[in-house]
């Protein structure tokens, strides 16, 4: 009975629809901060400060490989067959900044980019987001930029940053302060937290409805080799047996 069994499993898990299918797509991870002067090392007296919202645009197929959720993803070498390469599918990542600043008066606003380094402490910079020197006419202005990232090492800097975003800040630069003017800790954002939650629960429901079709798939295979070799699947006796 038990080697029927086995028989039945392996024909369910191999039909076709149970297997995970590869696709393409984006997943999406916001990072935020609040930047400030007394967050610079040393602290910067400035009236300028800061809200940062990057978007991170992961493009590739991440199902093949068992994980839903790109947070998920992260140190989790790719196994599947058709990519090789030690952080899978994704081909591309996409960065996008928007700063809503303030305080600008007569400032020139110079630059802007991705540092890793823990509060307090300086770090080197890992991702440039490409600002282009500007000179706002008012005191507040809103400035967005776009960057994409296709390198290997770069991608898997996009996979760093955000599995532990508390360890890079974003630090701004104005001519009066190239060193950088205001820059804070970077973290999940809230509606990302709450996606991350919800593609888990998805996925969990999508693999509880696929083992239900194994299981229903394996008592049908069992029951029909149970009939063609003569076996009671429901007493564990062969047809016709004294015993």
């Amino acid at each position: 009975m038990r080697k029927i069994a086995q028989i039945a499993l392996a024909a369910a898990f191999a039909a076709p629809g149970l297997m995970l299918a590869q696709s393409m797509q984006t997943q999406s991870v916001e990072l935020v901060a609040n930047l400030s002067g007394a967050n610079e090392n040393p602290a910067v007296d400035t009236t300028v400060a800061a809200d940062v919202s990057i978007l991170m645009d992961f493009s590739g197929s991440f199902d093949d490989d068992g994980y839903g959720d790109i947070l998920d993803y992260y140190g989790n070498n790719d196994t599947d067959a058709d990519a090789p390469e030690a952080l899978g599918d994704v081909k591309k990542v996409t960065v996008h900044m928007q700063a809503d600043i303030s305080g600008l008066a007569g400032e020139t606003f110079t630059g802007g980019h991705i540092h890793k380094g823990a509060r307090g402490a300086n770090g080197p910079v890992v991702i440039n987001l490409d600002v282009t020197e500007m000179t706002p006419t008012t005191a507040s202005t809103t400035v967005t930029t776009t960057v994409e990232l296709t390198g290997e090492m770069d991608i898997a800097t996009a996979f760093a940053v955000v599995a532990n975003p508390q360890d890079y800040y974003v630090n701004l630069h104005t001519t009066d302060n190239p060193g950088g003017v205001v820059r804070a800790q970077l973290q999940l954002s809230g509606d990302s937290r709450t996606e991350s939650l919800e593609r888990k629960i998805t996925r969990l429901e999508s693999r509880l409805i696929m083992m239900e079709s194994t299981l229903a798939n394996v008592d049908k295979n069992v029951a029909n080799i149970g009939r063609r070799v003569g076996l009671n699947t429901s007493s564990n006796q062969v047809v016709g047996s004294a015993n």
